[in-house]
């Protein structure tokens, strides 16, 4: 978000954690106005996604539900950058959640 500021850009964080809010604003010296949404997903409008820990923080039976909503928020074409990790699920039972290139392609 900071880089996109840096540029000129208006950046809209969405965040389920207060503590990681008032952290990052907090550890970057800024100063913003937050709302509450009732519907974490009722953003509209969006040029382009950063998915840092969304999907991968989904467990397997939601993701797909996850994906169809993204994907209503933006037109067609609209570029995102997702972070996913793809480690063997057995050894961590997550979240972080393993989610592998084929499920991303996939979704």
């Amino acid at each position: 978000m900071l880089w996109l500021l840096i540029l000129g850009n208006e950046a809209i964080g969405v965040e389920f954690s207060q503590l990681a809010v008032e952290a990052f604003f907090t550890e970057n010296s800024l100063s913003t106005t937050t709302t509450t949404l009732q519907d974490k997903f009722s953003l509209t409008g969006v040029g382009a996604v950063y998915d840092r820990a969304s999907l991968v923080a989904l467990p397997p039976e939601m993701r797909a539900a996850y994906a169809e909503h993204m994907q209503s928020l933006f037109q067609s074409g609209t570029k995102t950058l997702l972070v996913a990790f793809n480690y063997p699920q057995h050894e961590m039972q997550g979240p972080p959640f393993s989610v592998n290139a084929q499920e991303v392609q996939a979704l």
